[in-house]
């Protein structure tokens, strides 16, 4: 036996008002006036949990990401630059449980600074322009990725080239590892100038 409504009337839910129940059988459904002034059919089952406006609010978060987009210009048209392939792969790293690196980054605590991890423009223009050929690196490893305002005075990032990096690993992580898995972690270090390298001889095969 189905559970009884409960009667949302005059209830708010984010930027929605309920203002009258929709007649019909079936799946119950409300009216709802929006903050922005427009009106919504929402489902009861959907209303305050997976639907808070009348898209509105995902207009205009989406318009906003967009808009940043453009604005530094790094990640138009589905295009990344070097410099934000970086800054996102550190992200990754630090906040996905799922990536494969995560063991190795946020599962032992690394993280990537407020400053940065809330704004590509601040890590631009700390860190400047990716020359060719270099990855992003930490100068020391048991710390985050840390902008000069967190770590002064240089912060504690630099571009490296990938035998620097290999170089400034952490060896005591390889003590009874099978030699495969160091192989294979190693690889992965590298995977953004691998990635890079692999881009341009794409674009000079195909004159891109």
């Amino acid at each position: 036996m189905p559970r009884p409504t409960v009667n949302k009337m005059g209830k708010r839910f984010g930027m929605l008002l309920v203002i009258s129940k929709v007649a019909g059988k079936g799946r119950t459904k409300w009216n709802c006036q929006c903050d922005c002034g427009n009106t919504a059919i929402v489902n009861d089952d959907r209303l305050g949990k997976k639907t808070n406006s009348c898209r509105c609010l995902v207009r205009a978060n989406l318009e906003a990401a967009i808009r940043t987009r453009i604005k530094h210009g790094h990640c138009r048209k589905g295009k990344l630059t070097p410099e934000y392939i970086s800054w996102r792969g550190a992200i990754q790293r630090c906040t996905n449980e799922k990536s494969r690196e995560w063991e190795h980054y946020g599962g032992r605590g690394i993280k990537v600074c407020e400053h940065w991890r809330n704004s590509f423009e601040q890590f631009l223009k700390d860190m400047g322009a990716r020359p060719d050929g270099l990855t992003l690196d930490r100068r020391d490893n048991d710390k985050g990725y840390l902008c000069p305002l967190c770590f002064p005075p240089r912060g504690n990032c630099h571009w490296v080239t990938c035998s620097d990096q290999l170089k400034n690993q952490r060896h005591e992580f390889f003590h009874d590892k099978r030699s495969k898995r160091m192989t294979n972690w190693l690889m992965n270090q590298s995977r953004e100038y691998r990635h890079e390298r692999a881009v341009s001889a794409a674009r000079a095969r195909w004159g891109n």
